[in-house]
């Protein structure tokens, strides 16, 4: 198939161009060989170096996890038994302060005076007489609260006589 024949010079130009390209060596060519060499197949027996590489690796592997492992073990062992002795004392102690806390109401009035004390004196060490003294004094109101209760109002379900 012929190209029309050209009227002008600029499609004159364009043919030349196409021209060009199509003829132009792009670089060295590459042939497949005829045979492809082949890898040895595995055969996944004993005495196969694949099968060897494999095996020593898996070995290697699961004795550096092995070792891992019983490092790992003797650790939480041991945090273990830290934890399980300080829980202990921790529920000795919860239980302790339970105890006193169901019996606050046989030491009401030492309860409400040390709260107020407590809470007045420090914030009138920082702030002055008058503070420390409103503190003071709502520090005993919600200690008594806590202690004794409001009628018609318990915190905890039940009211101490």
């Amino acid at each position: 198939m012929a190209p029309p024949p050209a009227s002008d010079g600029a499609s004159q130009a364009t043919e030349a161009t196409t021209t060009q390209t199509q003829t132009k060596d792009v670089g060295p060519s590459f042939e497949l060989p005829s045979e492809l060499p082949t890898l040895p197949s595995f055969t996944g027996r004993s005495g196969d170096p694949l099968y060897d590489c494999l095996s020593t690796a898996v070995s290697a592997t699961n004795a550096a996890l092995a070792q891992v492992e019983e490092k790992t073990g003797a650790a939480s062992l041991t945090v273990l038994s830290r934890m399980r002795s300080v829980g202990n004392q921790a529920r000795h102690i919860f239980r302790d302060g339970f105890v006193l806390y169901e019996r606050r109401g046989q030491y009401g009035p030492q309860l409400v005076a040390g709260s107020a004390l407590l809470l007045g004196g420090i914030v009138g060490l920082k702030r002055g007489r008058i503070p420390g003294a409103l503190v003071g004094s709502a520090a005993a109101a919600g200690s008594y609260a806590n202690v004794y209760g409001i009628d018609g109002f318990a915190f905890d379900g039940k009211k101490i006589p």
